[in-house]
């Protein structure tokens, strides 16, 4: 908390606090042809001013891995519930990594995007891959592991919320 909102600080209570706390970064990321081939762009996220700095060097360090994974969506900064009100959560390829509910029977049911599905599906996280470790060496809980409730597979978080 302190290193984010500094000493004593607090969660932005506004939308116009959290804004005034925002920067745009400009990140490289690897986009997918429709013929498979793989090409270098670059894209703008909205992020917490104090957080800019790791999460340059998280997209980079996956941008420069050997997945060459593909981003075809990416998002931080809304003002919304959760880290996402505060610029500390990050959403990569929204539909190809859902969200979903945990049943009692350990089945899933999306509630945002309606697939996971690593190795078929080339836009989908694997749990072993670049994009988890970039995120788990900068001290992010990934979605996809880090509660008991739910999986949320596109999620990556500065705080484990």
């Amino acid at each position: 908390m302190t290193f984010v909102y500094g000493e004593g600080g607090e969660k932005y209570q506004s939308s116009e606090e959290a804004r005034a706390n925002m920067t745009e970064i400009t990140i490289k990321v690897w986009r997918l042809g429709e013929d498979g081939a793989k090409t270098s762009g670059t894209t703008e996220i909205t992020v917490n001013r104090v957080l800019a700095p790791l999460i340059v060097k998280i997209f980079d360090e996956i941008y420069e891995g050997d997945e060459q994974f593909p981003i075809r969506d990416v998002g931080c900064y809304a003002w919304r519930t959760g880290e996402h009100s505060q610029g500390t959560a990050i959403d990569i390829n929204y539909d190809e990594n859902m969200e979903a509910t945990i049943n009692e029977d350990g089945s899933l049911t999306p509630t945002t995007g309606t697939h996971w599905t690593p190795g078929e599906d080339p836009y989908s996280i694997p749990e072993d891959g670049d994009v988890v470790n970039a995120f788990a060496k900068y001290g992010f809980a990934w979605g996809g592991n880090a509660w008991r409730s739910k999986r949320d597979y596109m999620h990556f978080s500065f705080f484990g919320t």
